[in-house]
């Protein structure tokens, strides 16, 4: 269920316009990427995933049932004034032994 309402969540995220600052939206889901790439390699324990995200300053949530960690980054621009922020989204699922098969990095943008 959690999974469920996660996905709809990323569905209506997504349905934000983007802005002049994309380009900027854009490198900071390439830094997190890259951050992913050389810190959190599949095979890492569940453990392991969450400090990663606590050391960068984020919360994550670990759905049990769906063996997928979630986190977010919100509000990725620092002095946006425009209608719509972007965040970056985490999906980090596991195998049945908790061990991360694959994190990736999303834009999502929030509005009115």
């Amino acid at each position: 269920m959690l999974k469920a309402l996660f996905a709809a969540a990323i569905v209506l995220l997504s349905a934000g316009c983007s802005s002049d600052d994309s380009g900027n939206d854009q490198k900071k889901l390439q830094h997190w990427n890259g951050l992913l790439a050389n810190e959190l390699k599949p095979g890492s324990s569940l453990a392991t995933a969450e400090q990663f995200f606590s050391r960068h300053g984020l919360g994550s949530d670990y759905s049990t049932s769906d063996h997928i960690l979630f986190s977010i980054d919100r509000n990725v621009r620092a002095d946006d004034h425009s209608v719509v922020s972007p965040s970056i989204t985490f999906q980090c699922p596991f195998d049945t032994r908790d061990r991360l098969i694959l994190c990736k990095a999303e834009l999502a943008y929030t509005g009115p």
